[in-house]
């Protein structure tokens, strides 16, 4: 599947969760927060703020999650959904 943002909307890759604490207690799905940092993949053409390959943190119940068969956490964000740029 190919998709293209259109306007302000951003695609984003979800980073991984921890699935164990570091003491090795495994976290079941239904107790792990959804992730708030990710990898740009896409940007529509009016995004000015952010490039592709960027790792950003975004809002916590931002966006629409697309299903694709390769990455099942994908998730398309506004603009205005991102708080910022990690470096």
């Amino acid at each position: 599947m190919s998709f293209r943002p259109l306007g302000t909307r951003i695609l984003v890759r979800r980073k991984e969760q921890m699935t164990q604490t570091e003491g090795g207690i495994i976290i079941p799905d239904a107790y792990r927060d959804r992730a708030t940092e990710g990898e740009i993949l896409a940007i529509g053409d009016e995004v000015t703020k952010v490039k592709v390959e960027e790792e950003v943190l975004f809002a916590k119940y931002a966006g629409t999650t697309i299903e694709n068969q390769v990455d099942v956490d994908l998730l398309v964000i506004s603009e205005s959904d991102v708080l910022g740029v990690i470096e």
